[in-house]
């Protein structure tokens, strides 16, 4: 019997993945212009919302199978494929990942983690041994300046809690995307699109790159909207996104996260250099 090629079938194919496909993004301000018009543009999809750390435990679990996931979930969890030409990322001063210190950075000798932070977190430490030449200990906590009444001496903190939370009666408060790129002169990627599987559609990548684009040329109208959500002054919001986030994922991009990744590999943070598989 001859099989035929049939149309119809592949479509509803296509429209079958779209329906049973399920995407996590992060939930904080630097995100939403990766997701804007994500539900017209996959509106067959389910889009939720959380944390970098929670989505790379969703990912890894299999309860979402894309997510806009922390650049570190990839060696950790073994790999997966790299949705192209999109990033959260910083090339200086980031504004939202922040080291909130009672002391100078090189005579921190406890450190608390945002557990909400995966990537951030990671980078932290490897500033520690890296650029300052200390190991201090570690607790883990949420994004509570309380720690520092005698459990730690730094928090790092990240995302909307590092932009909304009131830091002026602390001495030392350091910007790490800053600390970042001082220190290797790179860029530094906290995040990208990542699906565990080989591969996804080539519909679901184009889906996700117009979100961007579309996000980009809404960058004032998402920030007026995200400054009533955090209480912010909408021009702090747009110029955040503007001057202190970069959504490409570009050479310079990758070769800074490479770099990270060879850090982590270098202090036991991740068991082997991961190989890079972008989808599509």
């Amino acid at each position: 019997m001859i099989a035929h090629y049939n149309p119809a079938l592949l479509v509803h194919e296509i429209f079958s993945q779209v329906n049973s496909l399920s995407i996590g993004a992060v939930r904080y301000l630097n995100a939403k212009p990766l997701v804007y018009d994500l539900e017209n543009l996959l509106p067959e999809a389910e889009v939720s919302f959380n944390t970098p750390r929670a989505l790379a435990d969703q990912l890894e679990r299999g309860e979402i199978e894309v997510g806009l996931v922390p650049a570190i979930a990839y060696p950790t969890l073994g790999g997966g494929c790299i949705v192209p030409d999109i990033a959260i990322a910083s090339r200086g001063p980031v504004l939202s990942v922040l080291l909130a210190s009672k002391k100078p950075f090189e005579d921190i000798s406890t450190l608390a983690l945002d557990t909400s932070s995966y990537s951030s977190v990671t980078m932290a430490q490897v500033l520690c041994r890296e650029k300052y030449g200390i190991s201090p200990d570690l607790v883990h906590c949420g994004p509570d300046l309380g720690i520092l009444d005698g459990l730690a001496d730094a928090l790092v903190i990240i995302g909307d809690p590092a932009m909304t939370t009131k830091l002026d009666r602390l001495p030392f408060v350091y910007d790490l995307g800053k600390e970042w790129t001082d220190f290797s002169g790179l860029p530094f990627v906290y995040a990208f699109w990542m699906a565990r599987s080989g591969e996804i559609s080539k519909e679901i990548c184009e889906a996700l790159q117009e979100s961007k684009k579309r996000g980009m040329g809404r960058i004032r109208t998402i920030a007026e909207e995200e400054a009533k959500r955090l209480d912010l002054p909408a021009s702090v919001c747009e110029s955040y996104l503007k001057d202190n986030i970069s959504f490409d994922l570009d050479e310079a991009a990758i070769a800074g996260m490479q770099h990270f990744f060879e850090l982590c590999l270098k202090h036991h943070l991740i068991e082997k250099m991961p190989d890079l598989k972008f989808c599509c």
